[in-house]
């Protein structure tokens, strides 16, 4: 009598799915933290631009207008990041959630597999303990049988 879990099969793809999504929540991951990055340049320049426009001294109109005008992009810069940083984390949620659904489904199966592996090794030792014990009575029968 040899093992054999009879959803094998199933087992194996949904281990396969679950190796995909976490090779998907890894790219997303890789691309939030990418964009959480370029946020932070984009705030640093925010800030730089702010700093520039009010810095002390005298200066003239155009170096106002101007500085106005770089921190006015600079802004815009940044609040665009912000929308791909808030896009990047919505993917990586829904990546993360694909993920432990496809986990939690490999889970189940597997503990499934495990349990029947146990319940198979439990019936086997007890045939061969059954056959032990006739293999027992057959020696002891001859035995008093012959003496």
């Amino acid at each position: 009598m040899k093992y054999r879990f009879h959803l094998a099969r199933v087992l194996k793809v949904k281990q396969i799915w679950e190796n995909q999504a976490k090779l998907a929540l890894k790219l997303r991951t890789a691309a939030r933290n990418e964009e959480e990055r370029l946020l932070k340049d984009r705030e640093t320049g925010l800030d730089a631009a702010w700093r520039r426009l009010t810095a002390g001294g005298l200066r003239s109109a155009r170096d106002l207008i101007l500085g106005a005008a770089d921190l006015k992009a600079a802004k815009r810069l940044y609040v665009e990041q912000e929308d791909r940083v808030k896009k990047a984390t919505a993917a990586w949620d829904e990546a993360r959630r694909q993920f432990m659904y496809r986990r939690a489904e490999r889970q189940v199966l597997s503990r499934l597999e495990e349990r029947a592996r146990e319940e198979y090794l439990l019936v086997a030792r007890r045939v061969e303990s059954r056959e032990l014990d006739q293999v027992a009575a057959v020696a002891y029968a001859r035995r008093k049988g012959n003496g």
